[in-house]
């Protein structure tokens, strides 16, 4: 039981800490490649990496539910299960369309 929350407690601090680094990483990319930070957030190499993030916090809280001394009711862990089955379609989407069009292609076209 111990060792199961202490995996549960890595994966969802993990998690905050890849959503931390890929919001840094991308406020510091956008003067550098003097693009609006609005255009840099909708490219896949913002988003693939934010949606592993938030996944491995989702999979963190689905395993914190399970794993806790007094159990979280079973629809809260439902919840995580489906936002991590969600963010990881999300994540594999944006993964190929860095693959296939460029990590720096915005997945959105900006209307002037």
């Amino acid at each position: 039981m111990y060792w199961q929350s202490l995996l549960a407690d890595f994966l969802w601090i993990l998690g905050l800490a890849v959503v931390l680094a890929t919001v840094s990483y991308t406020v510091w990319l956008a003067p550098v490649t003097n693009r609006p930070l609005r255009v840099v957030m909708h490219t896949p190499r913002f988003l693939a990496p934010l949606c592993i993030g938030i996944e491995f916090f989702s999979i963190g809280m689905a395993m914190t539910g399970l794993a806790a001394f007094r159990h979280s009711p079973w629809w809260e862990t439902l919840a995580w299960s489906i936002f991590v089955i969600l963010f990881g379609i999300q994540a594999i989407m944006y993964s190929l369309a860095g693959a296939r069009y460029g990590w720096d292609t915005p997945v959105k076209e900006e209307k002037s």
